[in-house]
C-alpha cells in the first residue's frame, strides 16, 4: 500500500500446497510439549489427504515408473539412443529388491543404466545395478544378471576389488 494510504490493497490468491513426511505427524501433536504445530496440521487436513503407499507395497507401478525415468535419462543425455525397449525381466530383478530409498532410488538405479549404456536400444537386466544389502547394510554396487540367482554366500560377503601393487 502507498505510504499513508488508510486501506491496503486487497488480491486474490490462488495456492496450492503440496507437502509429504514419512513421520506421524498426529502422534507428534500428541506429545508433551508438542513436536508438530496441532494448528497446522488442522489446517493441512482441510485439503485432500494421500496416503502412498512405499515402493515395495506397490510393485504394479513399476512399469509406468521404469518407462518414465529411462524416457527422462534418454532426454537428459546427449546421444543417448531415444525409445528403447525394456526387456520384460527388468521388472523381474527390479521386484527382487525392497527400494528403501523408493521412487527416488528407482530413478537413480533407471538413469544410472541409461547413462552407462547410453547406446543400448534394449534396456535389459545386466544393465541395472541394485545396491546389495546384507544385515542391512549398503555394501555397494553389484553387478548381477538377474538378483533371483545370488546365492547366500554372495550376499554374505561384500564384493572384493583386487587392485595391483605398485611400491
Amino acid at each position: 500500500a502507498p505510504l499513508g494510504a488508510e486501506e491496503a490493497p486487497t488480491r486474490n490468491l490462488r495456492s496450492k500446497l503440496l507437502a509429504a513426511t514419512n513421520t506421524d505427524l498426529e502422534g507428534l501433536t500428541l506429545k508433551d510439549p508438542p513436536q508438530f504445530f496441532p494448528d497446522l496440521l488442522d489446517r493441512l487436513k482441510l485439503g485432500d489427504i494421500v496416503y502412498l503407499p512405499p515402493l515395495r507395497d506397490r510393485f504394479e507401478d513399476l512399469p509406468d515408473l521404469v518407462v518414465c525415468f529411462v524416457r527422462q535419462a534418454e532426454d537428459e543425455l546427449p546421444g543417448a539412443y531415444r525409445g528403447r525397449g525394456i526387456d520384460s525381466s527388468v521388472y523381474d530383478l527390479l521386484t527382487s529388491y525392497d527400494w528403501p530409498g523408493n521412487i527416488r532410488e528407482l530413478g537413480s538405479c533407471i538413469k544410472q543404466a541409461v547413462n552407462t549404456y547410453k547406446h543400448m536400444e534394449l534396456l535389459a537386466p545386466r544393465c541395472i545395478e541394485l545396491p546389495r544389502a546384507a544385515g542391512g547394510r549398503f555394501h555397494g554396487v553389484l553387478r548381477q544378471p538377474h538378483a533371483k540367482e545370488l546365492t547366500n554366500s554372495t550376499l554374505a560377503e561384500p564384493p572384493s576389488i583386487e587392485a595391483p601393487f605398485s611400491p
